[in-house]
């Protein structure tokens, strides 16, 4: 059976601090023409967004209320396998250290990264574009390393 691609040119900006998630929103919409962008509060917001939209990035903090990054991540992961869709190019965005099942898992998927707060305008825009599926008819974009930006601090005990 063939899986449902994502929506081409659409992002969802998961994050709980309303300012970031304005932020990143206006620069991925200055940057990046065509792009649609949704925002999600916390991971199960993220989830409801995604299952009506089905984007083709997922812009999203690790540490949220209700739902973080990560099992926000693994409900997404399930719903594609579920509903025999595609699943996303996920960046997670964080300032403190992932799990290290999280850290490998980017190592294993060069479709998602880890990107450390506080993120530089030119690299988030990169992060993003070059997970973006190329419009019908034209060549994949490069691949970036955006994300290989050092590892962030660890999270306070």
């Amino acid at each position: 059976m063939d899986v449902v691609p994502c929506q081409q040119q659409r992002v969802l900006i998961v994050d709980d601090d309303d300012a970031i998630r304005k932020i990143m929103k206006q620069i991925l919409l200055s940057d990046i023409p065509g792009l649609t962008v949704d925002v999600a509060i916390n991971g199960m917001d993220a989830m409801k967004r995604f299952h009506a939209e089905h984007h083709a990035v997922v812009l999203i903090d690790l540490f949220m209320p209700v739902m973080n990054g990560e099992q926000a991540y693994r409900g997404i992961e399930q719903m594609c396998q579920r509903e025999k869709w595609e699943m996303p190019a996920v960046v997670f965005c964080t300032a403190y250290n992932p799990s290290r099942e999280l850290r490998n898992l980017v190592a294993m998927n060069p479709r998602h990264a880890m990107l450390q707060k506080p993120v530089k305008n030119d690299v988030l825009v990169e992060a993003i574009r070059s997970r973006l599926p190329p419009p019908a008819g034209s060549e994949a974009p490069p691949q970036s390393a955006a994300d290989d930006q050092p590892a962030p601090p660890a999270a306070p005990a």
